[in-house]
């Protein structure tokens, strides 16, 4: 075996050539993969009982990298130091463990190797990012982290989440998996930037740099007789002149001087809440998504396309989970549905004369509990018909609906049964366009139609049951019939026609509404979304039918009767008796009174949609969503480059608008929750902490957290108002298991948290948006200041709000500090320096 220094010494000429090699830190990583699988082989004949020293490992190293000729010799000595590192010390991370500046480091490594991969340091001089080569791919790393572990006897384990390690020194490291990762912003296929969320490992280390001495915090200047004389320091206490700043309001959600308020209390990292009403629904909700599909609320995911008012699709832009006092709405038409008591309820008004236009009304339900009798009485729920585009259909509407009305369909056969000419005539027009023919058994009233192939026996050439086998519904009987989905999510007139044929044949005109009794369920709930989706009101009951059998036993079976009414002329029947006439009735069937049950505690869930934030549920009542997050998202963009943000979740929400250590980390049900994560993220030393809903006894955390350091922190809380999220946040955090006094939670709200910030939903020409209602400065003599306040003084024709905000500006303390700071007063505040 050759001397190492010998190994080492190379010709000038070899060097200058290997030193013109342009290397990226995936060619080292080839390499080291190269050479760790010929150790292997070596290490497989040594056996797992024997221990080999740092020096045997690097002289066969050496030796196995010297057969190597296609590794430039200038990386081979960096590449065995890594390899030597990565067995037996701190692997990549070794170079910044030397430096005994360095106090403690992060390492972020995707599951996907595609992604980038993050090292960040702290010292003295700040946080800054590792620009040295990393771990090689996320199997590297879990190597790695399972022989660190092995130390503590411990092994990596995914249920767990989160582990701890401490050295025999003291010094930490810390894991988080499987529900952590970091945020950023990157173009897409498009060129546009967007927003994306890259799982990956998070592993936290953290260090004792070198102790300092009295001798080193001892001041090293020669004393003074007199105090020193600072004549070239720039003057911080100015005079200004304050004023009242009133702006009307015009649709936006802010003025610009409070603006500029908010974006100085991130800059300067005063810690905020931001509070709201969080419109939400209990877990099994069905919501309508755009493609015509229902989903429960709890299903409903970041990305999705709920159905708008206007027949548009609604992106959900952000996610809402928590517990709330939850409210039954019980529709007079319709079925209940349970939300929380922040849930905002889109309302029409009644028209005060025949021919006037609704106006539409949000309000809370908490809001609308307190309302005068009269103005419930004429505010209501409302529902919507929607559009979809037109289909290519197998079967023409009518004509399936007349089989699922009458038909026999299964059995080698497809029968109609019915003595309406009108009927009879469409069954043989059928049969002509697909060049088939109808054969009748029977006789009188009582007559089969068969649909046959016109080679007798050959049933299998009947196109007629290719199509029904292609829609799944050959072989159904009377009681597992159904709609296929493309028919109920086809065009307006199509539905129409499909609707016409289905009451053609098992529908009765009673002269208000339509009548109508199946067996199956399923078919019957189709009906309904059909009918409902074309504007007509549809109630299902339950009903017993029976007969007489020609043994004189009597047959009952339970069958289902729908009801549908509205502007039924509209529905294209070609039975005489059938079609439905101009409806006498001035009640709109769109739109339905409601009351109130209390159902106690329960889960929310809920979202933020991007357009007019109008969506719809499952029975087409028109819903609006929650909005708080749209502010949170945008005063990130304000947090300096460079810090550290832990944002924790019970699923990705937040949007980062600072593309630096945006670190997140999202709640896995049943194994670990919040609670477990502000823990987790107490252990990674960020400088600021976003908790996306705060609650339970969550608060109490975050606000020993912000106690101890973390300024510029925030999260956002469901209430009503600024003052009534004080109360909210002093609840949950005096019922933590620790039992802190309620005036003692007071004071470190009061201490801790700077600026309190309510959003409020209002009604705008093109919808719903969320504003600013309140902003209010918490002091520590535990007052409130208000810096900014919106006040509504009417309602314009058009429904919209009227208003104007009002901008009192922050304490002169904090002015103060603003100064100090070298940040001067915002010329939006109008205020005279």
């Amino acid at each position: 075996m050759p001397k190492t220094d010998d190994f080492w010494d190379q010709s000038r000429d070899e060097w200058a050539a290997i030193n013109q090699v342009d290397l990226t830190d995936n060619d080292l990583f080839k390499w080291q993969e190269v050479v760790l699988r010929e150790l292997q082989e070596i290490t497989n004949k040594e056996g797992t009982q024997s221990e080999v020293s740092r020096a045997t490992r690097e002289a066969q190293l050496s030796t196995l990298i010297a057969t190597h000729k296609d590794i430039p010799i200038k990386v081979r000595r960096s590449i065995v130091v890594s390899l030597l590192d990565d067995m037996f010390s701190f692997g990549p991370l070794q170079s910044l463990w030397n430096d005994s500046k360095i106090s403690d480091m992060q390492v972020f490594v995707p599951t996907d190797n595609r992604e980038t991969q993050i090292i960040t340091y702290s010292s003295a001089a700040g946080r800054r990012v590792y620009d040295g080569a990393g771990f090689r791919d996320y199997g590297h790393v879990m190597t790695w982290l399972n022989r660190h572990l092995a130390q503590f006897g411990q092994h990596y384990d995914a249920a767990k989440v989160s582990m701890d390690a401490v050295f025999p020194n003291g010094e930490r490291m810390h894991v988080i998996t499987g529900v952590s990762g970091y945020s950023t912003f990157r173009r897409d296929a498009n060129g546009e930037m967007s927003y994306h969320f890259v799982p990956c490992v998070i592993i936290t280390m953290r260090r004792f740099t070198n102790a300092f001495t009295l001798g080193d915090l001892t001041a090293r200047s020669p004393s003074l007789a007199a105090v020193p004389q600072f004549s070239d320091l720039r003057e911080v206490k100015k005079s200004y002149t304050r004023k009242t700043l009133y702006t009307q309001y015009d649709g936006r959600s802010l003025d610009p001087a409070t603006i500029d308020y908010l974006k100085i209390i991130v800059q300067m990292a005063k810690n905020h809440v931001i509070s709201g009403g969080t419109g939400c629904h209990d877990a099994d909700a069905p919501i309508l998504m755009f493609d015509g599909s229902t989903k429960r609320a709890a299903d409903v995911q970041l990305g999705d396309q709920l159905m708008g008012s206007d027949s548009t699709p609604r992106t959900v832009v952000d996610l809402h989970r928590g517990v709330d006092r939850m409210v039954r709405v019980i529709p007079n038409k319709g079925e209940p549905f349970v939300v929380n008591e922040g849930h905002v309820l889109s309302l029409k008004t009644t028209p005060k004369e025949v021919g006037d236009t609704r106006k539409t009304r949000s309000i809370t339900i908490a809001e609308y509990r307190g309302q005068h009798k009269k103005f419930k009485h004429l505010h209501k729920l409302w529902r919507t018909d929607i559009e979809f585009a037109s289909k290519n259909l197998l079967i023409e509407p009518y004509f399936l609906g007349l089989l699922l009305g009458d038909g026999s369909i299964g059995n080698h056969r497809v029968a109609m049964c019915s003595p309406d000419p009108e009927i009879i005539q469409r069954v043989y027009d059928e049969a002509r366009i697909r060049g088939l023919h109808v054969r009748v058994n029977g006789y009188g009233t009582s007559r089969d139609y068969y649909i046959c192939s016109d080679v007798k026996g050959e049933y299998h050439k009947n196109n007629l049951i290719y199509d029904l086998k292609a829609l799944g519904l050959y072989g159904t009987h009377a009681g597992d019939k159904f709609i296929p989905t493309i028919y109920k999510t086809a065009s307006r007139q199509q539905r129409l026609e499909l609707l016409a044929g289905l009451l053609d044949t098992d529908g009765s005109w009673g002269g208000g509404g339509y009548d109508y009794i199946t067996k199956s369920e399923q078919l019957a709930t189709d009906i309904q979304f059909l009918s409902r989706s074309l504007g007509f009101s549809t109630s299902i009951s339950k009903c017993n039918k029976g007969f007489t059998r020609s043994d004189g036993t009597k047959f009952v079976g339970q069958y289902f009767r729908l009801c549908v009414s509205g502007n039924c002329e509209q529905i294209p029947c070609k039975v005489a008796r059938k079609k439905g006439t101009v409806r006498q009735q001035k009640k709109d069937v769109l739109v339905t009174g409601f009351t109130l049950e209390d159902v106690g505690y329960g889960n929310y869930y809920g979202w933020e949609l991007d357009g007019d934030h109008l969506y719809l549920d499952g029975q087409f009542i028109v819903h609006h969503n929650s909005g708080k997050s749209s502010l949170a998202n945008a005063l990130t963009a304000e947090i300096p480059d460079g810090t550290l943000l832990i944002v924790l979740e019970e699923a990705p929400e937040l949007q980062p608008q600072n593309t630096d250590h945006a670190i997140r980390i999202v709640q896995r049900e049943g194994v670990f929750d919040l609670s477990d994560a502000m823990k987790a993220t107490l252990r990674m030393y960020p400088d600021r902490i976003f908790i996306a809903e705060l609650r339970d006894t969550l608060a109490y955390t975050f606000l020993r957290a912000i106690q101890s350091g973390h300024s510029g922190s925030s999260t956002t809380v469901h209430a009503n108002s600024c003052r009534d999220a004080i109360d909210v946040v002093i609840n949950f955090a005096a019922n933590h298991e620790s039992h802190p006094p309620r005036d003692m939670v007071r004071d470190i709200l009061f201490r801790q948290v700077h600026t309190l910030i309510h959003a409020e939903a209002v009604k705008k020409p093109d919808g719903i948006a969320r504003m600013i209602d309140e902003v209010v400065q918490l002091l520590p003599n535990q007052t409130l200041h208000t810096v900014a306040q919106y006040h509504q003084v009417g309602i314009n024709e058009d429904g919209t709000v009227a208003g104007y905000f009002e901008f009192n500006g922050p304490t002169d303390a904090f002015i103060q500090e603003m100064f100090d700071a070298g940040i001067e007063i915002p010329k939006s505040w109008g205020w005279t320096v």
